[in-house]
């Protein structure tokens, strides 16, 4: 009997943390930082692995559009900005992945696409 009313309990707990938790989420856009531009953002350079997650951020906080991409040669998937080739290379000066791992820069890609 115990087991039942456990069962039945841990039931209307979990259903109610669920339903209770499934507010609609407010506001969802792009916070703009005032007076940050890709000329006085700060350089990034780090694993590839963070690259996606690093380019996502800058384009987010410079209010610049992004797209994901597939690269050429393999399975790699990534971020690209949407931005004109002289704006991209800016991006690239800044936002960089010297990386740790052999197929360190997935910026190269890009080159290949244009």
């Amino acid at each position: 009997m115990n087991r039942i009313a456990l069962i039945i309990l841990t039931f209307v707990l979990s259903t109610f943390a669920i339903c209770t938790s499934c507010e609609k989420m407010e506001n969802l856009e792009s916070k703009l930082i005032d007076g940050l531009t890709l000329d006085n953002y700060p350089r990034g350079d780090g694993s590839a692995s963070t690259l996606p997650l690093n380019v996502v951020i800058a384009c987010e906080l410079l209010g610049i559009s992004h797209e994901p991409y597939q690269a050429i040669e393999d399975d790699l998937w990534g971020i690209k900005p949407n931005l004109s080739n002289k704006t991209n290379k800016k991006f690239e000066d800044k936002i960089k992945s010297t990386g740790t791992h052999e197929k360190s820069c997935i910026f190269a890609a890009w080159n290949l696409r244009r």
